[in-house]
């Protein structure tokens, strides 16, 4: 009698599955309305650093059509556009975005920008061909994902990859399901401008080999994936700054200047160490659905490995090819700490998670969503609590005006340079690096100069300084540092050779 109860119960589940994934979605969509809604009616604004960065350069590029980062560190940037370390295609894209927004009456914000992308997805979903059951659970995957519900109210760049990745994640489906070569150049040109975004997406060219079924084959998916790396190092050399503090930065200067064993048991000795902060020691005890999230995308990728071996299905070897580069780029190349790992293993999971839908591996597709529906209520409590801040912002904007007020007097000494581009160099205690007024406000032009600010960020020698501006809230003593005007908050310097 229970056998028969239960094979009921199996049957009216399998029976009414659309139905109950078509609520569930509808809920998550619900909810992610409704933050949208949030988000726009109570003004959330940007209150990390990196955020303002992004921000101040779409709104470089919005008013005055510049490609150059608005702020960076160090005095760095590219050797080619003064772009910063992101390079300028964020700059180009948000900034379009901000054009527009503003064409039609609206605040421009990368938060609306996102919208917009996340909103055009959807509308791809809805207008594709394949079954509303696999639409119903890319849909629920894409929406209760924690990378999605707490960076869809930030200026981050982070959903504008997340987006893409369930289109390459299609693609690459279709690439191997299809055989058709439109599938397979779309999927060539959309990575090959991606890339351009952030390097890594170059990755997705190693999910092609297994398409090799000749040896002419492999040398043609070869000559692509070598193109890709090289766009990625022209990309690197000319058009990004050179971030001088970061790992894999280090490494590609010792390799001019070391041996290859030298610089291998360093790889390798950061390697265990990397393992150790993604397993263990990088625990998230304030956010511990981040540190379960990291287990989650190693189990995944360990139920990939096996899935491909026992299904042989390319599609399926293509995304963990994928997945399984990315993630060992991380644990070789990177520092998987400070959100920065799932941030970076947010695209290769949806991507992932796409092809497995598509694939019909639903148990595990299944696992996945039961895990982000229980993590849910910890991941909004997070979001929550964050949004907060953002929303406290326009309180700080309005205290901090005699503040803004006191910065904005270095405007009177630009007038006294010839040319139209100013540097201005800033100490790094000047202002803070999150819930910073100041900072989200820097003036972009003053008194008819168009200005660009850098912050001294470590250890950084002033006398180096190629500025024509510097700002301190303390004096200073370099040689190379003319006193020429000051405040109760600020001092202003001219560089004087």
């Amino acid at each position: 009698m229970g056998l028969q109860v239960l094979s009921m119960l199996e049957d009216t589940v399998i029976n009414n599955r659309i139905k109950f994934l078509g609520v569930l979605f509808l809920i998550l969509f619900l909810i992610f309305v409704y933050f949208v809604y949030q988000f726009i009616s109570l003004n959330y604004l940007p209150v990390f650093s990196d955020e303002y960065g992004y921000y101040l350069d779409a709104k470089s590029f919005w008013l005055y059509n510049r490609i150059d980062a608005a702020t960076t560190l160090n005095e760095c940037y590219s050797l080619v556009g003064n772009a910063g370390f992101h390079g300028f295609m964020y700059n180009i894209l948000y900034g379009t975005f901000f054009k527009l927004f503003a064409f039609l009456g609206i605040t421009p914000s990368i938060m609306l920008a996102n919208t917009v992308l996340v909103l055009c997805l959807f509308l791809f979903l809805a207008f594709n061909k394949m079954s509303l059951e696999k639409k119903l659970l890319i849909g629920i995957v894409f929406l209760s994902n924690f990378i999605f519900i707490i960076y869809m109210s930030s200026s981050m760049t982070e959903i504008f990859h997340y987006v893409f990745a369930v289109v390459v994640g299609y693609l690459l489906y279709q690439v191997y399901q299809t055989q058709e070569s439109r599938h397979l150049y779309l999927l060539i040109a959309l990575t090959f401008f991606l890339l351009l975004f952030r390097e890594s997406w170059v990755f997705v060219l190693f999910g092609l080999f297994p398409l090799v079924k000749s040896l002419r084959d492999f040398a043609k998916y070869s000559l692509i994936l070598f193109l890709g790396l090289a766009v990625v190092i022209l990309c690197q050399k000319y058009f990004q700054a050179a971030f001088v503090i970061d790992y894999f930065h280090g490494i590609k200067s010792q390799l001019g200047t070391q041996t290859l064993m030298d610089t291998f048991y360093p790889i390798y000795e950061h390697f265990l160490v990397n393992v150790d902060k993604y397993f263990v020691s990088e625990a998230y005890n304030k956010y511990r659905f981040v540190f379960y999230y990291k287990y989650l995308f190693a189990a995944l990728l360990l139920y990939a490995i096996y899935a491909s071996f026992r299904t042989r299905d390319r599609a399926i070897i293509s995304g963990t090819i994928i997945a399984t580069v990315f993630f060992s780029s991380l644990l070789v190349l990177y520092d998987p700490f400070g959100w920065r790992e799932v941030r970076a293993l947010a695209a290769p999971f949806i991507l992932l998670m796409v092809i497995l839908i598509l694939s019909r591996r639903y148990f595990a597709v299944s696992l996945v969503i039961l895990f982000q529906l229980l993590n849910l209520n910890a991941v909004i409590d997070t979001k929550q609590g964050i949004d907060s801040r953002r929303q406290n912002m326009n309180v700080l904007i309005k205290e901090s005006q005699p503040l803004l007020d006191d910065f904005k007097e270095f405007g009177k000494y630009v007038t006294s340079f010839e040319k139209k581009e100013i540097i201005v160099l800033m100490n790094w205690d000047l202002m803070p690096s999150e819930n910073s007024p100041l900072f989200y406000q820097l003036p972009l032009s003053m008194n008819g100069k168009l200005i660009r600010y850098s912050f001294i960020y470590r250890h950084y020698d002033i006398l180096d300084s190629i500025s024509d501006l510097y700002i301190s809230n303390k004096v200073e003593s370099a040689s190379n540092m003319k006193l020429i005007g000051n405040n109760k908050n600020f001092y202003f310097y001219r560089r004087i050779n």
